[in-house]
């Protein structure tokens, strides 16, 4: 049984997921990573870890021109819809687009807005982008790293103009989300929080990078080292995310979920898995649960071993579904700290510490 097809919600319903065939035609010219066995491989293993569950499917939606420039600079928005109507070409040296391109970048903004949107009425209890392209390295005014518009800082926009007050997003793909932490840089009503590798592309990230003005502090980045895995990125999510989401008090979770950072992934450098994707699901359940009425979305971002990242965002779902108590969380990282990196340690104390004076009692 596969994945129910709908374009609106008629009632309570678990699980959405933005999907649609549109997301295929972003093609590159060439053999490139971020291609679109990405996410065939994923619908296969959603369609059967989804069987009999009801799963609402919410097709892409061009995103208006208001909506992309909630998050985006109005001179880029033009200059990108008019760079992707050429059909085919670069923004930078990583980041292609194609005839495809156009339709699926818009799609995949409106489409996540639109899922969100139910999930924000309670109509979803979690939701999940399955889109392409990524989004989360596209700054207010540039497309980069293999990603057009910032799918996610659009859809948090959008749910800032609906009325909410507090968003809090976790990104925990293996490269720095520069591109949200620029969009949010001096906002306090985005608290976004960062796990990544450093040193790595695209160099940004470090523990000091804490926003400015009003957002000084609502920015928090851990660049982690080359092989930190599951018992560190547990750690961090208890010492330093829910905490933080406890003073914060977000209205709801998104969560920039990369799988870049599983142990097999041909762009990575660290060693989470299965278990550890599993594990985030579910404390972030945890925290959507206690602040924000369980609302929570994920969006997908970088993963490039197709079978690594087809299991780990069912691995994902599996732990938001079940959340930790239920089932939902099994193993992922319960080894005591003389087993942890003293390098991701002394990491993970550096954000602390840059923090500390906008959260006092971390």
């Amino acid at each position: 049984m596969g994945v129910a097809r709908v374009s609106t919600v008629a009632k309570p319903t678990r699980i959405g997921v933005v999907r649609d065939e549109v997301f295929l035609d972003h093609e590159a010219p060439g053999y490139h990573p971020e291609r679109p066995e990405r996410l065939t491989s994923i619908w296969r293993a959603l369609d059967g870890w989804a069987a009999g569950k009801g799963v609402v499917t919410f097709p892409a939606r061009a995103a208006t021109t208001a909506e992309l420039e909630r998050a985006h600079d109005g001179r880029f928005v033009r200059r990108a819809l008019e760079i992707l109507g050429r059909g085919s070409g670069y923004f930078d040296p990583d980041t292609y687009f194609s005839p495809g391109s156009l339709a699926a970048a818009l799609g995949a903004a409106g489409g996540c807005i639109d899922a969100a949107n139910a999930v924000r009425r309670g109509e979803l209890e979690l939701a999940f982008g399955l889109h392409r392209p990524p989004g989360h390295h596209a700054t207010r005014a540039a497309s980069m790293g293999f990603c057009i518009f910032n799918n996610i800082a659009i859809t948090a926009a959008a749910l800032r103009a609906e009325g909410l007050e507090r968003i809090l997003i976790f990104d925990f793909d293996v490269h720095h989300g520069n591109g949200t932490q620029d969009i949010f840089w001096s906002d306090p009503h985005v608290l976004f929080v960062s796990f990544h590798l450093w040193p790595h592309y695209p160099g940004s990230g470090q523990c000091e990078e804490t926003g400015m003005g009003e957002g000084e502090g609502y920015t928090v980045n851990v660049p982690f080292p080359h092989g930190t895995g599951n018992a560190e990125y547990r750690l961090g999510v208890d010492r330093l995310v829910e905490p933080l989401a406890d003073r914060f008090r977000p209205e709801m979770v998104l969560v920039s979920a990369g799988y870049d950072g599983h142990r097999d992934d041909p762009l990575g450098g660290l060693a989470l898995d299965e278990d550890g994707f599993r594990m985030l699901g579910a404390r972030m359940r945890r925290i959507a649960d206690r602040h924000a009425g369980g609302k929570l979305m994920f969006f997908l971002e970088g993963g490039y071993n197709l079978d690594a990242l087809a299991s780990s965002v069912v691995a994902t779902l599996e732990g938001a579904e079940g959340g930790e108590g239920r089932g939902g969380e099994a193993r992922g990282g319960e080894g005591g700290e003389e087993e942890m990196q003293p390098r991701a340690l002394q990491m993970l104390a550096r954000t602390l510490d840059a923090v500390r004076g906008k959260w006092g009692g971390l």
